[in-house]
């Protein structure tokens, strides 16, 4: 039997194949791991620079800790963050906003010293990576809307399975 077409609302329609409409959601969980991973890390060389002399170097490691703390927050996809970053930094909630703020505090992360070094690096690539996975998967963006936490994003791939394997429902 032919399979009915995807509703509109369906993040998979733009999916070229089924292979890629299924990695999409690992791609997803695998980014906000490596962002929350490098707010870790981005943490821990802005706190090591406080204790360093230079007083306009401590500022930007405050400021670094603190938009580290955002991104982090933000990644939980817990509700109560979700509203306050709606509210107070809306273009995190878009895949370009969110790869610009990258590489801004990617830059910011440059000036403190080694570990700032390192983790503007893994940053910058963490934000070129994400900007290539919108390119390839024009779906990201709805999708990435959607996932508000893990129990939607396992809801999806439940569904997504019981639509491509229909003889197990019936």
């Amino acid at each position: 039997l032919p399979q009915p077409p995807a509703p509109p609302s369906d993040p998979n329609v733009f999916a070229t194949t089924k292979s890629e409409s299924r990695a999409l959601p690992g791609l997803i969980v695998t980014m906000r791991l490596t962002n929350m991973g490098l707010s870790v890390f981005m943490s821990f060389a802005a706190f090591t620079s406080l204790l360093s002399d230079d007083f306009s170097r401590a500022v930007l490691a405050l400021y670094i800790m603190f938009f580290a703390a955002l991104m982090c927050c933000f990644e939980t996809h817990l509700k109560a963050v979700r509203i306050g970053v709606e509210d107070n930094c809306g273009f995190m909630m878009g895949g370009k906003g969110r790869v610009g703020f990258m590489l801004f505090v990617s830059l910011l992360c440059f000036s403190q010293g080694l570990l700032g070094k390192i983790s503007g690096c893994l940053l910058l690539g963490n934000a070129l990576f994400t900007a290539y996975v919108m390119f390839q998967h024009p779906e990201y963006e709805a999708y990435y809307a959607d996932s508000e936490s893990a129990d939607s994003m396992a809801k999806k791939r439940g569904v997504n399975w019981a639509r491509d394997n229909p003889e197990v429902m019936e």
